[in-house]
């Protein structure tokens, strides 16, 4: 758990086309965060509800809104005042080589992606191949 006092790793917001989810990681074990839903950024409000971080500075929450691509999900620390948010986009992750160190997939033109894949301590930033 981060405590006051230390600076945490970049907190983020995440939220899943596929499964209806929002979810978040590296925030403060003691805060709690507004995450508000808009149908794009700076559309209309969809959605806003108050979420507690567990104890290791994650979340996890089903959405109560069919997330689709376009939408604006925006986390705000209630105490940390910490603000992050996210645009959903149309991504696929078709194949992923452990021997080559690739992954292939589509996403829009022009967007930077990151692929984090099980080990939280190994971050690789991937070369993108367009």
């Amino acid at each position: 758990m981060y405590t006051r006092g230390e600076l945490p790793p970049q907190p983020m917001i995440q939220g899943s086309i596929t499964s209806d989810w929002v979810g978040g990681r590296n925030w403060y074990g003691d805060d709690s965060l507004t995450v508000e839903v808009h149908q794009f950024d700076g559309g209309t409000l969809l959605h806003s509800e108050s979420i507690e971080v567990g104890p290791e500075g994650n979340l996890w929450q089903s959405a109560p809104v069919d997330l689709v691509p376009g939408m604006h999900i925006v986390a705000t620390g209630d105490q940390s005042g910490t603000v992050k948010a996210v645009t959903l986009v149309d991504l696929t992750f078709d194949t992923l080589d452990v021997d080559t160190d690739t992954v292939a997939g589509t996403a829009p033109e022009g967007q930077q992606i990151a692929v984090f894949v099980g080990d939280d301590e190994a971050h690789h930033t991937p070369a993108l191949d367009r």
